[in-house]
């Protein structure tokens, strides 16, 4: 017998800022090592979470259109066509009378989580020379760091930016939802073997 699996990315990215908050509560006098360790990691699955609820959305969205009545002519393969997140969004949003503006809101926190997950899916290792310094020297540090300061996603994972860019992924979703009157639902169908 299936099984049906519902994403529902919204919710699973504020529960992961929500555990985060728990667990360190708790775990604050217990003699746990590294809280901060628990509060990244459900950050950081928080905002990965958003974008992924708004990209999954987006797909939804667009395999609900194809064929449905009150929006008609929604260009599937054209979609399918599109290989960026932006150009994606632009054409289900544009279809439906909605305007993607990356300069205001929700779409410019969006923006910046798009930046900020790339940043992490795209990481790669950074070569520094040994050098041994005088962490006091302010300047030698800004020059050793001042290279790489804007691809340090680590330092843009804080609780101001997760819950940022998760009301900007709900919002997003919810605008097309209050526009459209449709509620795309991303699922899948796990069947185990031999069933």
């Amino acid at each position: 017998m299936a099984q049906q699996l519902i994403v529902v990315g919204k919710v699973s990215a504020q529960g992961s800022l929500n555990l985060g908050d728990v667990l360190d509560e708790q775990s604050k006098g217990d003699g746990l090592v590294n809280t901060n360790g628990l509060r990244f990691g459900l950050l950081t699955g928080g905002m990965l979470l958003s974008y992924c609820a708004v990209e999954s959305f987006i797909n939804s969205a667009a395999e609900m259109l194809t064929g449905y009545e009150s929006f008609p002519d929604f260009d599937r393969d054209g979609f399918n066509k599109e290989s960026g997140f932006w150009s994606r969004l632009k054409k289900v949003y544009k279809h439906v009378g909605i305007e993607v503006d990356k300069g205001k809101e929700p779409f410019q926190s969006i923006l910046e989580l798009h930046e900020w997950r790339k940043s992490v899916v795209h990481a790669k290792p950074v070569m520094v020379s040994a050098e041994n310094i005088d962490p006091s020297d302010r300047e030698v540090l800004h020059r050793l760091h001042e290279s790489q300061s804007n691809k340090d996603f680590l330092r843009e994972v804080n609780e101001n930016a997760a819950g940022r860019f998760y009301e900007a992924a709900y919002d997003v979703i919810h605008m097309f939802i209050d526009t459209t009157n449709l509620k795309p639902i991303t699922s899948a169908i796990y069947t185990p073997q031999g069933k």
